[in-house]
């Protein structure tokens, strides 16, 4: 699938009636000789990025481990552990897109780990993701934007904060896990998950999943154990609860990369570049290049900077361009969020789902 970077680099363009003008002209602006160079993959980038990210995690948890009973040193810890794993949902993405390793087993290893830790089906997702880039800014069809109780419409600073929060996101995740191991398909995913084997491997992976979590649940809680092990609680502590928390920080960054930005097949337009600090760039593994993204999803996440080069005289003329731009960074876009929300102004923003 080229929208995921499963292909060849030879093939450019998406092969859809929806590829707007502006895009195939900002194509083919940029030389062949560019492109080949830019969706170049690399183990060793991807092992660099996989290693510092998880060695900045796994150093935060044991720090918490270590100083779990100075409350007022385990929650700063805590929280920063939090924001830390919320951006392995940016990883799984990128595994998604086979774009993270040149060798594509490490890409399937690392999508299946981060899928477990975030409870999202690797699977599940890699299918979801592929409709979303297909259909990028299609009311109809793009499953960012299909009706959903768990990622609702945002029309006031109540639906912000609930989607802010991520509250809803871990009902959805139950409520899928569970429809998929007994076998349903929501209303909404059939554009999606169509033939028999799709949904096979989709209904089994989530029986692994609650299989996965069933244990660990019982290792935490001790439920159905003669003996529950010591150490038990510690999945909690390390994983699960770090892993709740950092749904805010999670909503906080995905909501910017569509919302507000205009429906319709222009990718230019539906999608939002966002510039941050250096560091944020980096530990969201360059996605806040997000139109450059989906522009060119071939393109590994450690190259996007240099797409971003490439491109930048057309985002600078996008015609609409998202309402706020991101050119100020995350924070005065979220502020003019609210402040619309505030004024009750009809119409965007009218969404976030990632």
């Amino acid at each position: 699938v080229w929208a995921l970077g499963m292909t060849t680099t030879k093939k450019l363009e998406i092969d859809t009636p929806q590829s707007p003008q502006s895009l195939k002209d900002l194509r083919g602006s940029i030389s062949g000789d560019v492109i080949l160079s830019l969706t170049e993959k690399s183990d060793v980038q991807g092992a660099m990025q996989c290693f510092c990210h998880s060695a900045l995690v796994c150093a935060t948890g044991v720090a918490v481990f270590y100083y779990w009973d100075m409350l007022y040193v385990r929650w700063p810890l805590l929280i920063l552990q939090s924001f830390l794993m919320s951006f392995i949902f940016n990883a799984l993405h990128e595994f998604t897109h086979g774009t993270v390793f040149k060798t594509h087993v490490f890409n399937r290893i690392g999508g299946a780990l981060t899928g477990i830790l975030l409870t999202r089906g690797t699977l599940h997702y890699r299918y979801y993701h592929y409709a979303h880039h297909r259909f990028t800014g299609d009311p109809k069809a793009d499953p960012e934007l299909l009706p959903s109780w768990t990622e609702p419409q945002i029309t006031g600073l109540i639906t912000y904060m609930l989607y802010m929060s991520g509250a809803l996101f871990w009902g959805d995740r139950i409520v899928t896990l569970i429809r998929h191991s007994i076998g349903i398909v929501a209303a909404h995913e059939t554009h999606y998950i169509k033939t028999a084997g799709v949904k096979r491997k989709i209904f089994w992976e989530a029986r692994v999943y609650l299989l996965v979590y069933t244990v660990a649940f019982m290792l935490i809680t001790g439920v159905g154990l003669p003996t529950p092990p010591s150490w038990g609680i510690w999945i909690w502590r390390l994983w699960a609860l770090p892993t709740l928390l950092g749904q805010p920080f999670l909503r906080f960054y995905t909501l910017v990369e569509h919302t507000g930005c205009s429906e319709g097949a222009s990718i230019l337009s539906n999608t939002r570049t966002t510039y941050t600090w250096g560091w944020y760039h980096w530990l969201a593994w360059q996605m806040p290049y997000h139109s450059e993204h989906h522009a060119f999803p071939q393109v590994p996440f450690w190259k996007l900077g240099r797409l971003h080069r490439e491109m930048k005289e057309y985002l600078l003329k996008v015609n609409p361009p998202c309402n706020p731009e991101g050119w100020n960074g995350y924070i005065p876009v979220h502020l003019a969020f609210i402040r619309r929300l505030l004024a009750k102004t009809p119409g965007k923003p009218t969404g976030g789902r990632i």
